[in-house]
């Protein structure tokens, strides 16, 4: 079983500075054996309901960041992190200055500023496309800035090693080329890698529909007004022929999967699964805030969600006529919680032919930080 690991970038606000923390699935989101997944459930079964394990401490840091933007918490929001292949990560900060992290090495090289700005509001692709030439593999990022005040000329890029690392800028999709007031609505949007080549995003706002980028040509085209349901980044897996994304964080987030090898203009693609996945406190209120979804490969995920539990609170400078005190909300603390799951075929007949195994959930209390980026 090889799986990569999940990078969580934490953010100090206290020391206003990033942190790179690696975590290795196999230890802490999966069981080591079938019989291993079967006797605990088993047991989780009599026993309900469930215990989430908590985890103390994370891994020690790979790597603490110290971005000029640091001096303001506001300018921190523009500072973004993306993976680029499987063992580097990009950083740009709000000035648009960028570096390059070699994990395996651990190497930092500065490359050339980004025209534009890697947003947590956009869209972060990384794609790995065979080199037929001399046999390799050309790693590359595409960016594209949605915020309000994106030029739209330079809104698109793609960083790539020809003679070195360089930002080349991109046509902008019609959707904001054709009416770049459309950029100040855009704030969610899923996008995923269709082949080799194709890019494709979807979003709702002001009916924009799903569009293609054809890398090697250049080219947008829109493929049909309905969109996808995913949030976010989804994850092709080869294995299962399929897509994989998460459903919007309203409600109780879900797991989807999609086959978009073939699209149709006049409808979406149809669902082919959606699983439930997570596991809450039982004995707090929480609200979603993000969550991520990253592939590990051969249908295994590892699902990050940032909640929030809430604390009821009274008010008593505000009584109700009844004498009765007002109960309120307030926000009590930060959590991340990480689930392993694995998505499989079904071998016998009349069942849906894939099935999500759950594995285990971990959740870790944030404190007086929060999650910048999840890789």
């Amino acid at each position: 079983m090889n799986t990569r690991f999940v990078n969580l970038i934490v953010q100090d606000l206290s020391r206003r500075m990033y942190s790179l923390h690696r975590l290795d699935p196999l230890k802490y989101l999966f069981y080591p054996s079938t019989e291993a997944r079967k006797a605990a459930l088993a047991k989780t079964e009599k026993n309900k309901p469930p215990m989430l394990e908590r985890l103390s401490v994370l891994p020690k840091p790979e790597i603490n960041f110290h971005p000029m933007s640091s001096l303001t918490h506001s300018s921190m929001n523009r500072d973004s992190f993306s993976l680029l292949g499987k063992d580097s990560i990009v950083f740009s900060d709000s000035f648009s200055k960028t570096i390059l992290y070699n994990i395996e090495l651990g190497t930092v090289a500065s490359i050339p500023r980004i025209n534009s700005c890697m947003v947590p509001f956009g869209m972060s692709l990384p794609m790995i496309q065979d080199n037929l030439v001399d046999r390799t593999e050309d790693q590359s990022l595409y960016v594209m800035d949605l915020s309000r005040d994106a030029n739209i000329s330079s809104c698109f890029e793609v960083l790539r090693c020809d003679d070195g690392w360089g930002w080349h800028t991109l046509p902008a999709p019609p959707f904001l080329s054709h009416n770049p007031s459309f950029r100040r609505t855009i704030n969610r949007c899923c996008y995923t890698v269709v082949d080799s080549s194709t890019i494709c995003i979807s979003s709702m706002d002001q009916g924009i529909g799903t569009y293609t980028f054809d890398t090697a040509s250049r080219v947008w085209r829109q493929v049909g007004k309905w969109v996808l349901p995913f949030y976010g980044k989804a994850e092709y897996v080869p294995e299962l022929k399929l897509w994989f994304g998460l459903s919007e964080c309203n409600g109780s987030p879900r797991l989807c999967a999609l086959d978009l090898s073939a699209m149709d203009a006049e409808q979406p693609p149809t669902l082919q699964n959606t699983w439930d996945y997570l596991d809450l406190f039982e004995d707090k209120k929480t609200v979603i805030s993000e969550h991520h979804l990253v592939n590990l490969g051969s249908g295994m995920f590892c699902i990050a969600t940032l909640l929030r539990t809430i604390l009821h609170t009274f008010s008593p400078d505000s009584p109700c006529s009844s004498g009765e005190e007002i109960m309120m909300d307030m926000m009590d603390g930060e959590f991340i919680f990480l689930t392993g799951v694995e998505v499989e075929r079904c071998c016998n007949e009349g069942q849906a032919p894939f099935k999500m195994i759950k594995h285990k959930s971990i959740y870790y209390d944030l404190k007086h930080r929060t999650i910048k980026s999840v890789l």
